[in-house]
């Protein structure tokens, strides 16, 4: 992974999720470490809770259904730092629309709805060149990830006009819209949403699906765009979703 080193402002590290606090500056890209959201059962990193043998089984799931660098040539799976990120769970993401929630957190390397167990990996091209790209994955109970998914379109459907998320930064999305399901696992949608800098318009990517209980998010946007200050056109790497969605049949 390439260092993160503070950048002038104005300036853009491609391996930073970007982020407009007033004139334009980065917060770190917010891929978040392990979370626990709702139920009282979160862990770290994909182990298992340190206490109830029944919570046992989300994080051991999860652990063995995330992607690694070994499933996946010519990339890098990593562990993202979670003091880049621009926030640590749901409740420190604020979102200027309450319906754009789960919209907002799908751009922001949280899980949607309420999981047991979520983890979230970056995964670039050994070079750094090209999209950047982080694959969140979650565990739910039975029926919680149906509801995610629900959850996610329907904000999908209500923030055509964009919205604006704020944590350790302020992301204000001009405009989302859905886009052709990519027809993935028992169900599956996919989103771009607008976003400018400086004039200059960029297109974020997302999509979403579910296998059983189970939730991957995908989100990507253009690093090298970003770097030469040119307009940016996301798209997810499809050797990413081939490699993680095939850990999650079965």
């Amino acid at each position: 992974m390439a260092d993160h080193a503070s950048h002038p402002q104005g300036e853009v590290d491609m391996m930073r999720r970007p982020s407009v606090t007033g004139t334009f500056t980065l917060a770190a890209l917010s891929l978040g470490t392990l979370v626990g959201c709702g139920t009282g059962e979160g862990n770290t990193d994909g182990a298992a809770p340190s206490s109830g043998t029944k919570t046992h089984r989300p994080a051991d799931d999860l652990a063995r259904r995330l992607l690694t660098t070994a499933d996946l040539k010519g990339y890098e799976v990593e562990k993202p730092d979670a003091k880049h990120a621009i926030a640590k769970d749901q409740q420190s993401l604020k979102v200027d629309k309450p319906a754009c929630a789960q919209a907002a957190y799908a751009m922001n390397d949280l899980p949607i709805g309420d999981p047991r167990a979520t983890a979230t990996r970056e995964v670039n091209e050994d070079d750094h060149q090209g999209m950047e790209t982080s694959v969140t994955v979650s565990v739910y109970a039975p029926g919680e990830a149906e509801a995610a998914m629900a959850g996610l379109a329907e904000a999908v459907r209500s923030c055509d006009g964009g919205f604006t998320a704020k944590g350790t930064g302020t992301n204000p999305y001009d405009s989302v819209r859905a886009e052709a399901d990519p027809g993935y696992g028992d169900e599956s949608l996919a989103f771009a949403a607008n976003y400018e800098v400086q004039g200059v318009n960029h297109t974020f990517r997302t999509q979403a699906a579910r296998f059983g209980d189970r939730v991957v998010l995908y989100f990507a946007y253009d690093g090298d765009a970003f770097l030469s200050s040119a307009p940016g056109d996301a798209r997810i790497p499809e050797a990413i979703v081939e490699a993680q969605n095939a850990k999650l049949t079965g």
